[in-house]
């Protein structure tokens, strides 16, 4: 497809191995039969990847049936399984942290830089409605990027980002290839398909509009203002640290003077980012803590993670123990 073609293009994603998360699923196996089509024309190679959770107990056919689909295209195909067992609570999130610690493990075993998994359009939107039930800011409003590091060597990329659900079933259909279905897809104990199967039918049915294109939309604009939003901060960060080390920062307080609140709340998120200290736990107000205490108008302040700062002077200093 050339929503798929462009955006590997224009991360300069060709003439090299290329990692493709394989589930069987129609989105994963219509990527795989784009990215197989894309060989020649962009000199790929690709490696299929292919993760069993061990969620249900006839799990391994996919794995075969993903094989074996690899072996027709002539790609080479990399099996794993998970060592440990799925949590009773918090299982979408451990799922994700296994397969991407596993993807993470094929890159770097076949020296392979970019990584790439079938999210659509669709799953865009699904990601930018739970991020707005959950409470979030522009960041959040975001959604998913079409790249994101993983590490040093390795970078994840989305290429099917501009690609609805149903266009990839669309082409799967024109091409007569099968795929899996998944039936924990329709479990709706977890958020994502509560999300998919029950909120985005409602409000499509209840208001007699898609909702999913409105909030891809709002993806892009969010996107966008959250670059520029960052680049500022990372300005007025640049001005204001005097002295820095992995385990404490010296600030110029007077270098926030006049700077929009959402800059320095951003410079702050940049700020703790750099430093690596934690921010799982770092609520909304928190934030806004930090952003204040940046500015100089409190004296001392701290966060979770036993991140703390004490203003001196003109300076703010701000110290993990």
């Amino acid at each position: 497809m050339t929503a798929v073609r462009h955006a590997l293009e224009t991360h300069a994603v060709r003439d090299q191995p290329i990692v493709i998360a394989v589930s069987g699923g129609a989105d994963s196996v219509a990527l795989l039969r784009i990215l197989s089509e894309l060989q020649d024309p962009l000199a790929l190679r690709p490696i299929v990847a292919h993760f069993d959770h061990r969620l249900r107990d006839d799990s391994a056919e996919d794995g075969r049936w993903v094989n074996s689909l690899a072996s027709g295209l002539g790609a080479e195909c990399i099996l794993g399984v998970a060592q440990t067992t799925a949590p009773s609570t918090g299982v979408e999130a451990w799922a994700r942290r296994e397969r991407y610690a596993f993807l993470q493990t094929c890159a770097s075993r076949k020296n392979v830089r970019w990584i790439a998994v079938a999210h659509s359009a669709d799953d865009q939107a699904e990601t930018v409605l739970h991020h707005l039930i959950r409470g979030t800011g522009l960041r959040g409003l975001a959604g998913m990027p079409t790249v994101r590091t993983l590490s040093s060597t390795a970078r994840l990329i989305r290429p099917g980002l501009g690609v609805s659900r149903a266009a990839f079933r669309e082409y799967l259909l024109g091409l007569g290839q099968s795929f899996r279905e998944d039936p924990s897809n329709t479990d709706g104990r977890y958020t994502r398909n509560a999300i998919r199967n029950e909120a985005i039918p409602f409000l499509r049915d209840r208001f007699g509009r898609d909702p999913s294109r409105s909030l891809v939309k709002l993806s892009v604009q969010a996107h966008e203002a959250a670059s520029v939003l960052q680049r500022l901060a990372r300005r007025a960060l640049k001005r204001a640290v005097l002295e820095q080390t992995p385990d404490r920062v010296h600030i110029a307080s007077q270098a926030f003077y006049g700077v929009p609140d959402a800059v320095v709340q951003e410079a702050g998120v940049l700020l703790w980012r750099r430093q690596k200290w934690p921010r799982r736990e770092m609520s909304q107000g928190a934030w806004k803590r930090a952003a204040r205490f940046l500015r100089g108008t409190t004296q001392a302040e701290q966060w979770p993670g036993g991140v703390r700062g004490v203003k001196r002077g003109g300076l703010v200093v701000l110290e993990r123990s």
